[in-house]
């Protein structure tokens, strides 16, 4: 089995997991009274059109420090699941802020409201469809800490996940508020700015968070929880990064929206901070003008694509990710996994990250 396959039978039973615990179980208590909106249904269709890697990631740490002893299958199913019911509500509430009428190749969740509002001839249909997209990343929520309740490390109930997961949701929460205002301002944040943004808006709860869940779940030592819980820190900061890369790079099909959306939506990426500091006056007054401009022209895009080009912005942000991926190799070799074949699952993961083009 490689990485890929691991993931996708992952995948697999966490999504078969939600679509009893969403559509049988807790989404929608009033669904008959208001099954005009068909609330589960839309809750499932959105989460399960997900890789759902970090759910696959609690999977391989939970394997990295279990032996071979599959252990309680069950909760690790369910704190994928959390992992993937949170991950939803925060794209869900993402896609409003940016106004991205994609997902996946498919309507955003708030946006096929904005069309359910429309259908039934309902006032203001484009708010009533981001309020309803709202409550609806809202449901994922508590969806999600209603499951965390049930999780089980050892034969106690462990609040330590609950925990964890809450100090991340308040990072994230924090960090997307930085990000909101440093998109509205007209300056651009200093390099260390964006990756501490990096760090908290993604790196910990895509990565460190998962991780760390997995190996308490599978009753890892301190110090093994606390180097997993690092790693995917430094992964998670070289995941955003790519991300940039490929939303400015990659093509409609592999970026998941729009080439070049971040700009239109006023993100402040690195490549825009590293490409401020080596442009001239002009071409910053013209950058921008164009950066949070939702009609920015293919032309304009382009414009940018060249200047980062030019000024080789892409060798410095591989300089970036290179010591990142140094730092994070050193941590690498420290580990201490019991279960051998998971760990080469997880070097395969490793070096996916690292390479990775969508």
């Amino acid at each position: 089995m490689n990485i890929t396959d691991f993931f996708q039978e992952q995948k697999k039973k966490i999504e078969a997991f939600l679509f009893h615990y969403i559509t049988d179980k807790y989404a929608n208590p009033v669904r008959n009274e208001y099954k005009n909106l068909d609330i589960p249904h839309h809750l499932f269709e959105f989460v399960r059109k997900g890789k759902m890697i970090r759910g696959g990631l609690v999977a391989l740490s939970y394997s990295l420090y279990s032996g071979s002893d599959p252990g309680r299958v069950n909760e690790i199913i369910k704190a994928g699941a959390v992992m993937e019911l949170l991950q939803s509500g925060l794209l869900v509430h993402d896609d409003i802020m940016d106004r991205d009428k994609k997902r996946r190749g498919n309507d955003t969740l708030f946006y096929q409201y904005v069309k359910h509002a429309e259908l039934h001839q309902l006032k203001d249909s484009y708010h009533t469809g981001e309020s309803l997209g709202m409550c609806a990343g809202d449901l994922f929520f508590f969806l999600a800490f209603r499951l965390m309740n049930e999780l089980q490390s050892g034969h106690l109930y462990d609040p330590e996940i609950a925990l964890l997961c809450s100090r991340e949701m308040c990072r994230v929460a924090a960090a997307q508020m930085f990000d909101v205002y440093w998109g509205a301002d007209s300056g651009i944040p200093s390099i260390p700015d964006v990756l501490e943004l990096y760090l908290n808006k993604t790196g910990r709860y895509t990565f460190a968070l998962p991780l760390k869940i997995g190996a308490l779940l599978a009753g890892a030592e301190k110090k093994e929880c606390e180097a997993i819980e690092k790693i995917g820190e430094l992964l998670g900061v070289i995941f955003q990064i790519k991300d940039d890369e490929i939303n400015l790079f990659g093509s409609e099909q592999t970026a998941g929206k729009s080439v070049g959306s971040d700009i239109k939506e006023g993100k402040k990426t690195l490549y825009i901070s590293l490409l401020f500091e080596k442009i001239q006056k002009a071409d910053r007054d013209r950058l921008l003008s164009l950066i949070g401009r939702p009609d920015a022209s293919l032309e304009d895009i382009h414009f940018i694509k060249k200047l980062i080009k030019e000024h080789d912005i892409k060798s410095r942000a591989g300089s970036i990710i290179k010591d990142l991926h140094n730092k994070t190799e050193a941590l690498v070799t420290s580990m201490n996994p019991s279960n051998k074949d998971a760990f080469t699952l997880f070097m395969e993961f490793f070096d996916y990250n690292l390479n990775r083009t969508r």
